[in-house]
């Protein structure tokens, strides 16, 4: 049998557990750590894709850490327990802001209920290559490189075609730079080129 937990009830990133059908798994068994991001909540703010940039510079694979939790003030993370003292030892800090790490009992996770900043750019086409450099301040060539290394998801899925077309609602990720949902296909403008609302994680 097979079974599914990422640290909370609507998370998207889980780990999996193969088991047989006389054993009855419990959270824990899953063996994934959610810490929470201590800060000074009153004298500054972080956000989603910056706590993503410090997990990234920590030294280990994506694959080691799930979802980043919020409530829009407060932040949560759900990482592996097998790195999750690593993890305390060398997270110290979300851009400029000193941070502190405190582990989070399951009944005190945060919901997986994402809030969006949102911004409307224009582009050529709807191809990932296009749509990526104009949300993330990429030259085209830059956009172009990071889908055919791997470096980028729709849906989740890592897709390496450039000319990959995007529709509306699409969550994309960039490695290192975080997500963008497009959130809304406005049409198109005099110069044909195409509006797009673009939702960030806060």
């Amino acid at each position: 049998m097979l079974g599914l937990w990422g640290g909370g009830a609507h998370t998207e990133r889980k780990r999996c557990l193969i088991y047989p059908p006389y054993f009855e798994p419990e959270n824990n068994d899953f063996e994934v750590t959610v810490f929470e991001l201590n800060y000074p909540v009153k004298f500054t703010q972080i956000e989603h894709r910056q706590i993503l940039g410090a997990l990234m510079n920590v030294g280990l694979k994506r694959e080691k850490f799930g979802d980043i939790l919020s409530d829009g003030e407060r932040y949560q993370v759900a990482v592996s327990s097998e790195v999750a003292d690593f993890i305390s030892w060398n997270l110290t800090s979300v851009g400029k802001t000193k941070v502190s790490l405190m582990r989070v009992a399951e009944e005190d996770i945060l919901s997986n209920k994402t809030e969006f900043t949102y911004t409307s750019i224009t582009a050529s086409s709807l191809r990932l290559d296009t749509v990526i450099a104009e949300a993330y301040k990429l030259s085209r060539s830059k956009a172009k490189e990071a889908v055919e290394a791997g470096m980028v998801k729709v849906n989740w899925k890592s897709v390496e075609d450039p000319s990959f077309l995007l529709q509306e609602k699409d969550m994309l990720s960039v490695r290192g730079k975080g997500r963008c949902l497009i959130a809304g296909n406005e049409g198109l403008t005099k110069k044909e080129k195409y509006r797009l609302l673009l939702g960030f994680p806060k």
